[in-house]
């Protein structure tokens, strides 16, 4: 606690030199609780459509900037998915929005994101197969095609919906929908993805019990107005 505080002031003071004089320090705004680093860590099952059809586990972690008033995040989120396609290394910017201007303990959270992924294909369905693939009369009476690993790559949007529920001002737990429009990925036609996934959030910063009260003056009279929630 005495190291924290000793760098927060430190920055501050460096804030306040003239060098820095004139520019807002984002890292100021984080030791007075205007902002939270979070980490967050989850997982959850989902399933490809398409008319693939196959089910996947997967498990992320991200780190983000929370804005402490509002609950607007900017993350960036690595997941991995294990299933019956074969694999997927995914990356995402992911934003996400508080529907309650105060969400204290309990709300609903909207979420848009960029995705890029690399999947590594062992199987697809064969209406997921490119018209001028070739497949043998054996393969034909068949539901899937395997691929033995093929890799491809693509870049989509996602966007979904959460609800979460605050333990503590640091402490989160949440459930979410997401709906990845992935389309095609190389040859293949994977269309979308679908996942539901539970998380459990830790926001790195002062809370509403710790950071120092702002003080306003509104007619003469100081009225004290706190940083974060």
């Amino acid at each position: 606690m005495k190291r924290t505080i000793a760098f927060c002031a430190a920055l501050s003071a460096l804030a306040s030199g003239n060098v820095l004089a004139d520019w807002n320090n984002p890292l100021d705004g984080f030791c007075r609780g205007e902002y939270f680093l979070t980490t967050r860590v989850g997982g959850g099952v989902g399933e490809i459509d398409g008319g693939w059809g196959q089910s996947f586990d997967d498990a992320f972690i991200s780190f983000g900037v929370q804005e402490a008033w509002s609950g607007f995040e900017v993350a960036f989120k690595y997941l991995t998915a294990d299933g019956d396609f074969g694999d997927l290394d995914q990356y995402s910017v992911d934003f996400n929005f508080d529907l309650a201007p105060d969400c204290d303990i309990m709300c609903l959270y909207l979420k848009m994101g960029w995705n890029y992924g690399d999947f590594d294909l062992d199987r697809v369905r064969l209406s997921a197969l490119p018209d001028d693939f070739e497949v043998t009369d054996e393969e034909i009476g068949q539901r899937y095609v395997d691929l033995l690993g093929e890799s491809e790559n693509d870049d989509w949007f996602s966007w979904g919906i959460g609800f979460q529920y605050k333990w503590t001002d640091r402490l989160i737990t949440a459930i979410e929908y997401n709906h990845h429009n992935v389309g095609r990925v190389g040859d293949y036609t994977m269309d979308k993805m679908e996942n539901i996934q539970l998380s459990l959030t830790w926001r790195f910063g002062k809370t509403w019990n710790t950071a120092p009260p702002y003080t306003e003056y509104d007619s003469g009279r100081p009225i004290d107005f706190p940083y974060s929630k």
